[in-house]
């Protein structure tokens, strides 16, 4: 049977409580989920649709400039290019009669860490237009004065599409130097070159996923799936130290962490003796940076327990 005839239990659903997909399916009595993702945005029953919020999603900003946003007691929300006006979820979705209910969330992810959605009751239609996408505004029929009472719900309420991406700083006056500098000067240098297996990088990221081990910080979810799987692999102790008598035997577990650019710049950056402060690094990514460059510091590899 299709989901679009199946009945969804609704009565115990509460307004302002955070839920999965599977938890949704489960307290409304239809078959389990499959995967996480097999519902998608527009998710419609016999009595009722399920819309599905990410408010923070990348091709929102970069790619097609959705919107996606709170105010006061409506919610401004545009389908998907694929959808148009005549398409029959979308036709259902501009019926004043049907029950549409909201689930929202900011992120997809937090490091690496699917997130809940927050139930926000049921839409009032107001109005739609456009073609691709389909524009809708919606009230908000169980929150009439806006979202307010839990954090989550305020973070929902005041997030806009802008707060993703930080303005850009003002252009300086153009200056030219008064002592230029001589770029382009060709030089010889002698180097070794250590290589790497690429099936250890594989390993690695698939342990410990595609996202910093640090910081948390995840490529596609910032760019969408132009940084997808996209990561640097850090070895713990570095290649020219570890090789220095010829090849050796690397865990990708143990020896190996994938590291945003930031980070792994950082743990490069200087002599541990020279670190003071934890900068604006929470407490946790601060002491993991701290681990790495000690274990790049140390000589003793073979006494080290990670």
């Amino acid at each position: 049977m299709k989901r679009s005839e199946q009945m969804l239990r609704l009565g115990l659903l509460k307004p302002g409580r955070t839920y999965t997909r599977a938890k949704i399916a489960e307290i409304g009595k239809v078959p389990p989920l499959q995967n996480s993702r097999e519902w998608t945005g527009i998710q419609p029953f016999k009595n009722c649709i399920l819309l599905f919020v990410t408010l923070d999603r990348p091709e929102s900003i970069v790619e097609h400039r959705y919107q996606y946003e709170f105010h006061g007691c409506e919610l401004h929300w545009d389908s998907q290019n694929s959808n148009k006006s005549t398409t029959p979820k979308i036709r259902r979705l501009k019926d004043p009669s049907e029950t549409v209910l909201l689930f929202a969330r900011i992120k997809a992810k937090i490091k690496s860490n699917t997130q809940p959605f927050y139930y926000c009751g049921e839409l009032h239609y107001i109005t739609s237009h456009s073609e691709r996408p389909v524009r809708f505004h919606w009230k908000l029929s169980d929150y009439p004065h806006g979202l307010n009472g839990s954090p989550g719900f305020e973070a929902l309420a005041t997030w806009r599409a802008g707060d993703r991406i930080p303005p850009l700083r003002s252009a300086l006056p153009f200056k030219t130097s008064r002592s230029p500098f001589p770029e382009g000067v060709q030089t010889a240098m002698t180097v070794n070159r250590y290589e790497w297996d690429p099936r250890a990088r594989a390993e690695c990221i698939s342990n410990y996923s595609a996202s910093c081990w640090i910081c948390g910080f995840d490529y596609e979810q910032e760019y969408g799936p132009m940084g997808a799987e996209y990561i640097e692999v850090h070895h713990c102790i570095p290649i020219a130290q570890r090789a220095v008598s010829g090849p050796y035997e690397l865990d990708p577990v143990r020896d190996l962490r994938p590291l945003c650019a930031n980070c792994h710049r950082m743990v490069h950056r200087k002599p541990m003796n020279q670190v003071e402060g934890s900068g604006t690094l929470p407490g946790e990514a601060w002491e993991r940076l701290l681990k790495l460059r000690e274990l790049a510091c140390c000589n003793a590899w073979e006494d080290i327990e990670d």
